[in-house]
């Protein structure tokens, strides 16, 4: 997890000499990502397709609440830590991005799982 939030964090700066294309979808990714390893904490008995789809559909509602213009919502994403968790703009890209976040956790989970399954055999 502590990974996926640094990779996240590192992914928005421009200035690292990152390809632009992981500068600007590698965070919103890595985002849905965080969604799903925390889901799968709270929640670990959860099958990993059960928790793509929560993932995914989190980071939506999020990202739709960037349409909501309350007050609150409007201080809260005033600051650093609500800009990071809430964001700011919303984006319909954002979506297709949110979609390869909860595909790709879904696809390393299984393959882990077949993988350590294998060795576990041997």
């Amino acid at each position: 997890m502590a990974l996926t939030i640094a990779l996240g964090l590192i992914s928005r700066r421009a200035g690292l000499g990152l390809p632009p294309f992981l500068v600007e979808n590698g965070g919103d990714t890595l985002w849905t990502v965080a969604v799903y390893l925390s889901l799968g904490f709270a929640v670990p008995k959860a099958r990993p397709a059960v928790l793509a789809v929560l993932a995914f559909f989190i980071s939506v509602l999020v990202e739709f609440s960037q349409l909501l213009d309350v007050a609150w919502l409007v201080v809260l994403r005033g600051t650093q830590v609500g800009r990071l968790l809430l964001g700011t703009d919303f984006l319909w890209v954002d979506l297709v991005r949110y979609l390869a976040g909860a595909l790709g956790a879904l696809v390393i989970e299984l393959s882990w799982n077949r993988w350590s399954a294998r060795l576990g055999r041997r």
